[in-house]
């Protein structure tokens, strides 16, 4: 990371007009489109989350973090909430 954040200042002291997208949300919509946003743009994104909106829109993975199932790496939140989402659909697709 420390390499990309580098990268960056030194375009900044080429003169390159370059920022980085920032936004303070759990929400996957809001997610969603900040990433679409810093693609399109070209900039770095930086996403930040306080623990109660994970704890309102991940409320499972937020359980398992407080009972230390799961790390507090955001990574290991969103490979959780999405392991969930497989094993919902698994579910849903076993013939009855």
């Amino acid at each position: 990371m420390a390499s990309v954040l580098q990268q960056h200042l030194a375009r900044q002291r080429q003169g390159v007009v370059a920022g980085i997208y920032s936004v303070c949300s759990a929400h996957p919509w809001v997610i969603r489109a900040a990433a679409e946003q810093a693609a399109e743009d070209g900039s770095l994104l930086l996403v930040e989350a306080t623990s109660n909106q994970v704890n309102q829109y991940l409320p499972a993975q937020y359980l398992r973090l407080r009972r230390g199932m799961i790390s507090e790496d955001p990574v290991a939140l969103i490979v959780d909430k999405v392991r969930d989402v497989l094993r919902m659909y698994a579910a849903a697709c076993v013939e009855r």
